[in-house]
């Protein structure tokens, strides 16, 4: 074989191996996604996992029927007059939320959901730290399930799980303490003097924010050598929220473009879109980004 063959044949062989570690990578976490899609809450809506066209708000104009044509993948139940005037049921084995109507059922006045593949936009899940989620003080409302703010997400209420050996203390002033024990038992957000809750981001736009040719990627960083040549390897992220791929190339840069990111660690990169290809987004450049874990 001449050494331009052999050239040829060990640079096809490291293209041939790096994109097989890159869909192998992508491939088994797409896995995990599958099977804990569940659903993500923000202060005014809450969206599928699943699927991000799938999503309902507060203060939206929808009644049962609309949902159940909106939600035509999952099973959707309808309970009049029990627990609540009108409310429904959204499940699916890896997801569930609860909904709420106002008295005519037309309009939706809230949700949540005790279901352990939930999530909101910041990643906080079932199970996960509560004082992570509200702070170390906070107003608390002790109802049939005690329930405490998010910290930085208005509308986003925690409900505190249940544990006799972790209870969280009001004070003096009436703000509740909360030990490092406590833990998130769900999610829940309704609406506040009968109107939506203004000021929370959209989910739907940062799962997929592309309106203005924009997109939010927040996942771990794998950098792809598609050549033995490149100065640079192909920077891919996975969106550990709407599942999606982001790739970035660096080009010929002159420096690390993305010394802000360290590969297989988390990266938030807010990014200009180029082109996109079934669920892949290719950016030209970005505008930010950041390491959330630094």
């Amino acid at each position: 074989m001449s050494e331009y063959c052999l050239w040829r044949y060990k640079k096809s062989g490291l293209v041939f191996l790096a994109l097989y570690l890159f869909f192998a990578y992508f491939a088994q976490s797409a896995g995990a996604q599958k099977a804990a899609k569940g659903f993500v809450f923000n202060g005014n809506e809450v969206v599928s996992g699943e699927n991000n066209l799938m999503r309902v708000a507060i203060g939206e104009k929808i009644n049962t029927k609309g949902l159940k044509a909106r939600f035509n993948s999952y099973n959707v139940s309808i309970a009049d007059g029990e627990d609540c005037l009108v409310c429904a049921v959204v499940s699916k084995p890896n997801g569930s939320i609860e909904v709420f109507f106002n008295e005519a059922g037309d309009t939706v006045v809230g949700i949540n959901s005790y279901d352990r593949t939930s999530r909101d936009l910041a990643g906080h899940t079932f199970g996960s730290s509560l004082r992570n989620a509200t702070g170390p003080i906070s107003r608390c409302d002790a109802g049939d399930s005690m329930t405490c703010p998010a910290k930085d997400v208005k509308g986003l209420n925690y409900i505190v799980e249940e544990n006799a050996d972790c209870e969280l203390t009001t004070r003096d002033d009436g703000s509740v303490f909360v030990p490092s024990c406590a833990r998130i038992g769900g999610f829940y957000i309704w609406a506040q003097n009968g109107k939506d809750n203004s000021g929370g981001e959209s989910v739907t736009k940062s799962l997929n924010n592309a309106d203005n040719n924009s997109i939010v990627c927040d996942g771990i960083l794998v950098d792809v050598w598609l050549s033995s040549k490149a100065m640079w390897p192909l920077a891919t992220i996975q969106d550990s929220q709407g599942g999606y791929v982001c790739t970035f190339n660096r080009g010929r840069a002159g420096h690390e473009p993305l010394k802000a990111c360290t590969a297989g660690q988390r990266c938030r990169l807010v990014g200009h879109i180029k082109n996109k290809i079934y669920d892949t987004y290719v950016l030209d450049n970005f505008t930010d980004a950041s390491s959330p874990e630094n």
